[in-house]
């Protein structure tokens, strides 16, 4: 069996972690979660939350973990007022690292499963495929910020519209939030077409959790097929049950290993791909 090595973790960055308290129940607190990660050599983390903006608890988090970036954003679902500029505008303003589109009130999440009175569906774009009001506005904000777009939940046709809209308003940092992720299924052309553009692709251990075998092989088929240089590793841990963060991306990491992607490769999409992207380097 495959084994990463002591160490494979030091310098990784988690974009993708959840924590205590959400609405539904995680795993750890922040500050918990930030200790683990930090124990384990890890650089840094970005908080993630469906429902509230995580910057302030971000913030808090990395004066009580010393020597462990701690990163926050925003997701525009339904209980921050969906595609809401002034939220966002806020969220930027004290340092909010990734502005994610609709997840959780998404339309391909809602066919999935209803979350209730807090997460009705949230539009991107209308019927006639016009962004939705405030959309353009939020996208401008991303650029001049210097921020990540994360795509969210979007069906595929929807995250390239997205992300041509989001190109001609000079966003540079965009990351398509877990393809591989059963609401998603972005197919492998949709995916060469969005990194033509330079986007890059969050591959999460989460999404491989009681998935059919056969989804580990196809990440892995489409690292190969696409380049490292264009993924970000990611966790999506926190859930109630599961790994660590840490734990998840060592487990993720080995079964990468199994399936032919070199440690040199890895360490591209877990430690530098998402140092840029969180602007830790320039």
């Amino acid at each position: 069996m495959i084994q990463a090595e002591p160490g494979f973790l030091d310098g990784a960055c988690d974009m993708h972690v959840h924590f205590a308290p959400d609405v539904v129940p995680r795993a750890m607190t922040a500050p918990a979660l930030a200790l683990s990660c930090r124990d384990a050599g890890m650089r840094a983390v970005l908080l993630k939350n469906h429902y509230a903006p995580t910057v302030l608890c971000a913030r808090a988090v990395a004066e009580m973990v010393p020597g462990m970036r701690v990163f926050g954003g925003l997701v525009l679902n339904a209980s921050v007022g969906g595609i809401n500029p002034a939220a966002v505008e806020a969220a930027l303003r004290m340092g909010a690292k990734e502005i994610w589109m609709p997840t959780v009130s998404a339309g391909p999440h809602q066919r999935r499963v209803r979350d209730g009175r807090l997460a009705p569906r949230v539009a991107v774009f209308d019927a006639a495929g016009q962004p939705a009001p405030g959309l353009e506005a939020v996208l401008e904000m991303i650029a001049h910020s210097d921020a990540i777009l994360g795509t969210g939940h979007l069906a595929p046709q929807e995250t390239l519209a997205l992300v041509a809209l989001a190109r001609n308003a000079g966003v540079s940092k965009i990351l398509v939030t877990h393809p591989e992720f059963d609401a998603i299924a972005m197919d492998l052309a949709t995916q060469a077409a969005l990194a033509d553009q330079g986007a890059f692709f969050e591959r999460c251990y989460h999404t491989l959790h009681g998935a059919a075998p056969g989804r580990t092989k196809a990440m892995a088929d489409a690292i190969r097929y696409l380049g490292p240089e264009s993924t970000v590793l990611a966790s999506d841990a926190g859930q109630l049950g599961g790994a660590s963060p840490a734990h998840a991306l060592l487990r993720f990491c080995e079964e990468l290993l199994r399936r032919g992607i070199a440690a040199d490769q890895i360490a591209v999409m877990l430690k530098d791909n998402p140092a840029w992207l969180l602007g830790l380097v320039r």
